[in-house]
């Protein structure tokens, strides 16, 4: 339960980052499906903690891809929340301002050049075990600043990176990461 209510929180906080960020800057592509209704796709970068779940045995952590690697595990966390959540809403509505977003890694868009290896970048943090306590700021700003050196300043999107246990001054916010 515990892991249901991270990745939910997670996805809550994903969702009104990636808004905002839509809602501010035109750092989103345009698209329509083949009924000819709009959408919007927002491009992340993904980066996980190293010590995560995600980094260090990812074929365990994603009951929907057992024995996967890490470049899927995440690829397919921002599928999900697309699928199930945002375009699972009604088609575009152009009179009532209503586009559905969807999540798409920033590799989709052709920036794979900025990453070396062709993979998710898996940075340091603060905790060997990549745990994260949020009221740490300092650490926080640098988990977004060594992911977005990562990707490299040309890349599109919004930084979203994997942890293990997120914490507030100590207080767990949910279970292992998911």
């Amino acid at each position: 339960m515990k892991c249901r209510t991270l990745f939910m929180m997670l996805i809550f906080l994903l969702s009104c980052a990636a808004l905002l960020r839509l809602a501010f800057t035109n750092e989103h592509v345009a698209a329509t499906d083949s009924n000819g209704n709009k959408f919007r796709h927002l491009p992340i970068q993904w980066c996980a903690v190293a010590g995560s779940p995600t980094a260090v045995t990812p074929g365990t952590v994603d009951p929907d891809n057992p024995g996967a690697d890490t470049n899927t595990v995440l690829w397919r966390r921002h599928e999900r929340v697309s699928d199930r959540i945002y375009l699972a809403q009604p088609a575009s509505d152009a009179t009532n301002d209503i586009v559905p977003v969807t999540f798409r890694s920033a590799a989709d868009q052709q920036t794979f050049p900025f990453l070396p290896n062709r993979s998710f970048p898996i940075i340091t943090g603060p905790n060997a075990n990549g745990d994260v306590d949020i009221s740490n700021t300092q650490a926080v700003q640098a988990l977004v600043q060594a992911c977005q050196q990562a990707w490299g300043s040309s890349a599109p999107g919004i930084p979203v990176i994997n942890v293990n246990h997120l914490s507030n001054a100590g207080s767990s916010l949910g279970g292992q990461g998911y």
